[in-house]
């Protein structure tokens, strides 16, 4: 399970995988960034643009973590579905018979969710319906791609580190 040095020096090469893991976070929020397709775009169509969001942020995870080690995305056509490994976690979107919702399942993402026109977010189901039928689930945040990988690889994310404790200097 090792992976190739950064540099040949061991200290600077933990040094430099290190702040590569803390910087985890930008590179995933920077790298999923998509264009959401326009108004009457068929259900797969954006399912597509989603996994090629998800396809972005990937691509600059794995950078950082390795390809061993990363996020494996695997798309399947006919029907097109698409599934994210990251670990012991798999996450899995199927479009529904419906051609209006996406089934995603694993992490906790357990339901149906649909695509808001203007975004390229998931929405839960429950946000087309009206407010009085399901008040607590319109709290849910959409899911982006950056979001989506944020949350997968939350465990691989380190925290940053404390700000320095300057003081009176010893002489």
């Amino acid at each position: 399970m090792p992976q190739e040095p950064l540099n040949p020096n061991p200290i600077v090469d933990l040094a430099m995988r290190m702040r590569a893991r803390r910087g985890l976070e930008q590179a995933v929020e920077e790298s999923a960034q998509q264009v959401a397709p326009g108004r009457g775009v068929a259900l797969e169509e954006r399912l597509r643009a989603f996994a090629d969001g998800l396809a972005g942020g990937i691509r600059k995870l794995n950078a950082i973590l390795g390809q061993k080690n990363g996020v494996t995305l695997v798309r399947l056509e006919r029907p097109f579905r698409v599934t994210l490994r990251f670990r012991e976690k798999r996450v899995s979107l199927k479009p529904l018979d419906d051609g209006q919702h996406v089934r995603l399942t694993g992490s906790g993402w357990e339901g149906e969710y649909g695509f808001e026109p203007s975004t390229n977010a998931l929405f839960p189901r429950a946000w087309f319906e009206p407010p009085s039928s399901a008040p607590a689930a319109r709290d849910q945040e959409p899911l982006t791609p950056s979001s989506m990988l944020r949350e997968l690889t939350r465990e691989a994310m380190l925290p940053p580190p404390p700000p320095p404790e300057i003081g009176p200097l010893p002489f």
